[in-house]
């Protein structure tokens, strides 16, 4: 268990370091392929050929600090739930820029040894 957790931590720091990147690829590549990302606010997103669309449409228009804290990690067999908390940080390319806090949620499956994003979905507070 306590190595899942390790490999689980460096899947949402490659996750915010993807993100730090605007590296719409290595987003996608961190889950699986019928992967769900829920953003607040707004329709889910299936699928990474859809997940790394929107990213690279996302990144077009701006930049984004991001870092998680691991709240809770449980695992069962080859499932796990994370609960996190992000601060993030966005600047658009007209120079306005946002900051928050949200509470963020990942249901993870391992495939094949590894960990897999299968539905991530946050919201701010």
């Amino acid at each position: 268990m306590e190595k899942d957790q390790q490999v689980i931590e460096q899947l949402l720091n490659a996750y915010s370091a993807a993100l730090n990147n605007s590296d719409a690829a290595a987003i996608a590549a961190l889950y699986k392929e019928d992967g769900h990302f829920m953003p607040d606010g707004l329709p889910t997103i299936k699928g990474t050929d859809k997940i790394s669309a929107s990213a690279k449409r996302f990144f077009q228009q701006r930049t984004v600090e991001a870092s998680f804290e691991i709240i809770n990690v449980s695992v069962d067999q080859d499932f796990s739930i994370v609960e996190s908390v992000a601060t993030v940080a966005i600047k658009n390319f007209a120079g306005h820029s946002t900051s928050m806090k949200t509470r963020d949620l990942f249901v993870l499956e391992r495939q094949a040894g590894t960990w897999k994003i299968a539905r991530y979905i946050f919201n701010t507070f």
